[in-house]
């Protein structure tokens, strides 16, 4: 018998800039198509980018009850449970924040290709404090807002397959 492996649907991710830090806040939805409950260990990565600590922070919680899920740190990333009950959705919530020393994020879009299939939706959102600026981004920018204290960057996809991984640069605007 086959084993039963979720399906990766779609992410919603929010990156919060500060001068030497970006946190992330990030909601991921699998799908279990099968007639069985699933279980499997799902291993989340994170980029070391040189002059960027481990992260800090890690939270992993199951969207339904809010219920944080015990993790297991590995050298660059860590992995929890992930059960889905038969012909069900999922969400998992994943927040971290990860000092910076160099103003420059990078997170793993890349292992999306490990799933074997695009993504039905992603969402990305980068908010900037104004007294900072976006300098580059891997990904096209669709909209940006500009609000009393910050910038609000969005990056919208669908049926979406990474080739690249999403890295972001800031400065000073001055």
């Amino acid at each position: 018998m086959d084993a039963q492996t979720p399906i990766f649907s779609s992410e919603s991710l929010h990156f919060t800039v500060a001068d030497s830090q970006c946190q992330m806040t990030g909601s991921y939805i699998f799908k279990n198509p099968g007639g069985r409950r699933l279980f499997t260990r799902l291993y989340y990565p994170f980029s070391m980018v040189e002059d960027s600590s481990f992260p800090h922070q890690i939270q992993v919680n199951s969207g339904a009850d809010q219920k944080a899920l015990p993790i297991a740190k590995h050298a660059q990333g860590i992995s929890f449970e992930l059960m889905i009950e038969a012909k069900a959705d999922q969400e998992i919530l994943v927040s971290y924040t990860q000092s910076i020393r160099d103003q420059q994020f990078r997170y793993i879009l890349m292992s999306t290709w490990e799933w074997g299939r695009e993504l039905d939706s992603v969402h990305y959102e980068i908010k900037i404090p104004t007294h900072l600026r976006l300098n580059s981004c891997s990904l096209e920018i669709d909209t940006t807002e500009i609000w009393t204290d910050h910038f609000l960057h969005r990056i919208e996809r669908v049926k979406f397959l990474p080739l690249n991984d999403l890295e972001f640069t800031w400065g000073s605007t001055q």
